[in-house]
């Protein structure tokens, strides 16, 4: 029964290194999917506790071992929700890491309608390259494209009309 136990236990923590490698690869933020994947674990590892476990002493050890992944997960979630608000100043000065800002830019401001002295105001000025490059758009470097595998690199595209309003955008991958 007590190899059961520590058979159990690790792979709980097993489990929680998994969730930490996945959440610092992925840049995963709160998501109710990310939240589930920490708190239903460790609501069974605490019930499991509490019924296996008589001694109080030992009750006391296991349940430090049994939040600490959770609490570090936890952590490593908000550090990246955090990185993943969008600033202008994070914009300008993290041009590599502008991949984890783009959605949060998205959803917080309108781009389309928007004046072109206001798209500079927001985002600066466009990166220099020939990527998708037309007389009429801006073209923004995001950074490595996101997921595990990253090998291409994502672009924000910013169209514009003939009155220097942004007709639409779009991320891309080259």
């Amino acid at each position: 029964m007590k190899q059961l136990k520590f058979l159990l236990l690790g792979a709980y923590v097993f489990l929680y290194v998994g969730s930490a490698i996945l959440i610092m690869l992925g840049h995963t933020g709160f998501t109710s999917v990310s939240l589930s994947v920490i708190i239903v674990p460790f609501l069974i590892g605490m019930v499991t506790l509490l019924i296996s476990i008589k001694h109080t002493n030992a009750k006391k050890v296991m349940a430090s071992i049994v939040l600490i992944p959770p609490v570090i997960c936890l952590f490593l979630l908000s550090i990246n929700q955090y990185n993943s608000i969008f600033t202008t100043n994070k914009w300008v000065k993290n041009k590599d890491k502008r991949v984890y800002l783009v959605e949060h830019l998205l959803e917080k401001y309108e781009l389309e309608g928007m004046a072109k002295d206001d798209v500079n105001a927001l985002l600066g000025k466009p990166t220099p390259t020939e990527y998708f490059k037309e007389d009429d758009n801006y073209v923004y470097y995001l950074g490595p494209e996101r997921g595990f595998i990253r090998i291409d690199s994502e672009w924000l595209v910013i169209s514009f009309n003939e009155k220097d309003i942004v007709k639409w955008y779009e991320v891309r991958t080259d």
